[in-house]
This record gives C-alpha cells, structure tokens and sequence, in this order.
C-alpha cells in the first residue's frame, strides 16, 4: 500500500521529466536562383528505417512537416526542370527547425559525345506506372492488360515523322492505307482496323478514315502532328471500355509532352532521303516569378513525299498551351491549336488474287486535279482538382471544327452499276469529290479518382463519364469518268476539274454519339495467409504476394 502510494502521488508524478520525442516541426522555402518561389515542388522526408513523408510547396514555395520526432533524418527535394537537392537534418522533438533550399536549373549540354547506348538503357525503358491503360496510377506489371509505350527516346532516335513511324514498334499494330494521307493513318490492332465502328451514321464519308487518341480524346479525320508528342500508348484488346466506343483490337494513345518551368527555346529540322522534311520551333517557360504560370508556343512544316506517284502530304500546325497552377491542389489547362493540311491519297497497289500485283514500288493511280484539304481548329480545358487527401477530379472538355476538301480519283476493280470486273488487268476510275465539307467534334470526360484501404487490400476507384460527339457532312459528288486504266501499262491523262451535272449527288452526314458512365475498383491484396502444413496455424506468408483484381462496368 505504501509502494503504491508512493508510485502514484502527484507530487512524484510532477517530477516525472517531460517527453522530447514529439512536438517538433519542419518547415522552410524552395526557390530558384533567382529568388522566385517554385510552386508543386516534392519534398520527401525520411526517417533512420526508412520511412518517407511527402509535402508539396505552396504558390508562396513554402513546406511544413509537423509533429516532427526527435531523430536523424534525409530531407530531399524535386522539381520537373530542376536539380535534385538533399540534406541531412538532425532534431530533438521540440523545436521548429527551418531548412531552406535554393536548386539550381538542370542544364543542358552543348557538346557531343558519342558513347556506347548499353549505359543509357533507362532511356528506352517506359515509366513503371502508365495512366492510359486504366487512368490510375497503376503500375504496368499490375494492369490486367496489354500495354506497351514507344518513350521519347525511340521517337527521336528514330526520328518518328508519323504515327505508323512508331507504331511499328509494337507487335500486333499495322498499318492500312486510308483516305486522309499520312498523317492520319489508319491502323490494324490485334486484325481489327482502328475505324472499325466509325461507319454508324449510315453514309460512306467517314468509312475509311482512321482514328487515334490524342491524350486520351479520340480523334476522326484530324492530322497528327507528332513534333509534339512525348510518347505513344498501344492498349490492346477489348479491354478499353473506359473510353466509350473503342475499337475491339484496342486503341493507341499519343501523349503531348508537358510543359516546363524553365525558358526552352527548340529548332529542328529534318529532311530524308526522298525529300521528306519537317521543320519545327517551339519555346517556352513561366511567365511569372512563382513558376505558377506556364506556356509553350510551337509551330511545325511537315512535307511528305514518298517516291509514290502523286502522293503529296503537308502539314502545318501553331499551337499555344496554358497552364496555371492555382494552388497546390488546383491546375487549369488551356489549349489552342490550329492546322492546314493539304494531301493526296494513296490508294496502294491492287490485289490479283491472294497477291500484290507485281508492279513498281511508285506504281499509284489517284491524278486528281487538285489536293485534297483539312483545316481543323480546336480548343482544349483540362481541370484538375484534388478534393481531398487520395482524392481528385479531373475535367475536360475538347472542341474541334474543321473546313475540308476532298477530292480523288477512284481506281476501282470492278463497274459500280454492273458489278462486271475489269481484272487482272484494268482498273475503271471514278470521280470523287465532296467540296464543302464540315467536321465537329465535341468531347467532354470527368473522372473522380481514389484510393482507400480495407484491411491489407488496398482499393484504387475510378468514376469516369464520357460524353462524345463527331459529325461529318456535305455533298458528295460521284462521277464515271468512262475511262479505264491498264495496271501494268498506265498511260494517265490529266483530268479536268469535276462537273457538277455530270455527277451524282448525295447530301451525306456522318455521326457518331454516346454517353457512357464507367465504375472501376482496381484491388490489390498485398499480403497473404498460409496454412503451414507442419504445424497447421494460420499466419502471415514469408513473402508479398500482389495479385490484382480489376471489375469494369460501362454503360453507353
């Protein structure tokens, strides 16, 4: 009674010296060299064992870490366009301790330097995590699908011009001849043409026309512009219901590179042998102190020419991308883009049989009289918010209309009234042309992103709606120009412009449309439970096992 007592009267008690393990605090700035505060920049703190919190800087470049232990401690930090820069932080629990930084601007060299490419394998190797796929952060070894990334050094070590250009690089992925030239290509994935489902408005305009994801907006009948692309997405199979209609072989993907807090300036240009050139300017940086705003200008030329018969391909695009960082946890996008192009079809070389005709490689038979043209304009709004801790919406709204003409000479195998064929060795040609042409798109996606826990499972949700619109209309003009061709022995005359009434006309248009609500839960269970045989009690597994479940519902 006595030793009790003793032990809990509050004068002992009071003697009791006062913990110094919490209590403390960490705080300080990022800036540049010149004194600006840098906005978003990742700051990583990390204990003796191992164990990391993160904060991000403020639009003032300011970070606090509370509750701060005593202990040793690393304290890094990080920022797109800067160097890395890390400190060792010693605390005793209750004091506020300030560590400022100032990191430099990564610098780029001027020199060249020729060295064996087996040391910079990581340049060719795709970032861990890949948001396309699945619009999450998953990793790409847990995404129940077939992914593949062409990254940003095979696209400039390759020099990609074109779409197929990379694409190539992907297994299953070919490519079909389509009625937009090069720059539009239409692809096969896995046998399933890219404009596989784009024939439902019930008119021929937009039957042959390929069709590719810019940034995760489908795009029809656009040229591409690929001096602005980061890296290119090849999703394969049925498995892409989170983007409304796709295409059952799969979809690809062009990601736009981002934007930098640092003042660029880039010029290039490119020629090939058979006259091929793109010429491309970019620059850009922020446009204030605090790094909060940024922009980018670019303009590309880009003039095809493949040794074809009067295949023709340019295009020229200027684009002017926004972005500001409103706080920490709100970002907002801005994106203006206009293009000129102006092409003549490749219809290839015809089939006798089960094979290629056997004729020159720039045998092609399309001598319209003019080009064919595209002039779209389009405007993007991207939103990101993060609501709370794990939780963020992200909103976009796309809108393109484009002014086209479109004007060919059809070789075809066989008379359109009679259906009598002209093979093995004469093609009939026809006029095609649809002068007054106009494209729409409109198309607008929010996707709520979370992550939560329930036990050692670890639940990754996506609430997405998608909502899309793409109408193509205008007079087509088909005229018999009672005129054949011999394939092996083609003696071209020049064809005068098109003669209304002589023609056939048919008002056609084109649309494509859908609303689609999709629900995800991505699981993964990174802990198991054996039943050891020896002993037969239940117990934690000597290893991490990361099976990944996904459940997909789509309703469009």
């Amino acid at each position: 009674m006595i030793g009790a007592a003793t032990l809990f009267s509050p004068g002992v008690w009071a003697q009791t010296p006062p913990r110094t393990d919490v209590g403390g605090s960490l705080l300080g700035t990022v800036r540049d060299p010149s004194g600006a505060a840098i906005v978003g920049a990742h700051v990583t703190l990390k204990d003796e064992a191992g164990k990391a919190r993160e904060a991000q800087t403020d639009r003032e470049g300011a970070y606090h870490f509370s509750t701060f232990q005593a202990g040793r401690y690393s304290l890094s930090v990080e920022s797109q366009g800067f160097q890395e820069q890390s400190r060792e932080v010693s605390a005793n629990g209750q004091e506020a301790l300030t560590v400022n930084f100032v990191i430099a601007i990564k610098t780029q060299s001027q020199s060249m330097t020729v060295t064996d490419r087996l040391d910079r394998q990581s340049d060719y190797t795709p970032s861990a995590t890949n948001a396309t796929a699945m619009k999450t952060d998953t990793p790409v070894l847990l995404t129940p699908q077939s992914v593949q990334t062409v990254p940003t050094a095979v696209l400039l070590e390759q020099n990609a011009l074109l779409l197929s250009d990379a694409t190539r690089n992907v297994t299953g992925v070919t490519q079909d001849f389509g009625f937009n030239g090069g720059t539009q290509p239409a692809l096969i994935l896995r046998g399933f043409p890219s404009n596989f489902s784009m024939t439902a408005g019930g008119g021929s305009g937009m039957s042959g026309m390929g069709t590719y994801y810019l940034d995760g907006t489908k795009m029809v009948g656009v040229p591409l512009n690929m001096a602005d692309a980061q890296q290119v997405d090849v999703v394969k199979g049925p498995d892409t219901v989170l983007y409304g209609r796709a295409e059952p072989g799969g979809l690809v993907n062009v990601v736009t590179a981002p934007l930098l807090p640092v003042f660029t300036t880039d010029l290039e240009e490119t020629a090939s042998q058979r006259g091929s050139t793109r010429t491309t300017g970019k620059a850009g940086g922020r446009l204030n102190r605090s790094g909060s705003l940024l922009f980018r200008v670019s303009g590309t030329w880009f003039a095809d020419k493949t040794g074809r018969a009067f295949v023709r391909d340019r295009l020229g695009s200027g684009g002017l991308t926004l972005n500001w960082k409103a706080t920490t946890r709100t970002d907002l996008a801005l994106s203006l883009n206009y293009q000129h192009q102006a092409y003549r079809n490749d219809f290839g070389i015809p089939a006798v049989g089960d094979r290629p005709a056997n004729l020159p490689y720039n045998t092609q038979f399309n001598n319209s009289p003019d080009l064919s043209k595209a002039q779209p304009l389009s405007a993007r709004v991207n939103l990101g918010q993060e609501i709370f801790r794990g939780w963020r919406l992200n909103v976009r709204f796309d809108s393109l209309v484009s002014n086209t003409h479109e004007v060919d000479i059809w070789p075809y195998r066989y008379d359109i009234l009679s259906g009598a064929s002209c093979f093995p060795n004469e093609c009939l040609s026809y006029y095609y042309d649809r002068p007054h042409g106009r494209d729409r798109l409109i198309h607008g996606t929010a996707d709520l992103t979370g992550k939560f826990k329930t036990g050692p499972i670890q639940h990754s949700l996506l609430f997405g709606l998608d909502g899309y619109a793409n109408s193509r209309n205008g007079t087509l003009y088909l005229e018999d120009l009672n005129s054949s061709i011999n394939i092996y022995n083609p003696a071209y005359t020049a064809q005068p412009p098109l003669d209304p009434s002589q023609s056939i006309a048919a008002d056609v248009q084109d649309k494509i449309r859908w609303v689609a609500l999709s629900v995800q839960d991505m699981i993964i269970c990174r802990t198991a439970l054996l039943l050891w045989p020896d002993s037969g009690q239940i117990g934690p597994a000597p290893f991490t096992a990361r099976p990944a479940w996904r459940r997909t519902f789509n309703l469009s």
